[in-house]
């Protein structure tokens, strides 16, 4: 089971923003979708999808 693709990770500062829009866009923060800077926060946003879709079944909005 790969459960995630690490190849794009990068370490960020918590003070640091980024602005690189890779990854899922259903699992995206708004921010990013937005083209935005955006912090390390963002994943938690990701990671709140995750477990809303894993207690419902669907995702917690349709892009």
């Amino acid at each position: 089971l790969k459960v995630a693709n690490f190849g794009f990770a990068k370490i960020l500062p918590p003070e640091d923003l980024t602005q690189t829009m890779i990854g899922s866009p259903l699992y995206m923060a708004s921010e990013i979708l937005k083209g935005q800077k955006y912090s390390n926060l963002s994943d938690l946003w990701s990671v709140g999808v995750i477990l809303y879709q894993l207690a419902t079944f669907k995702l917690p909005y349709v892009a």
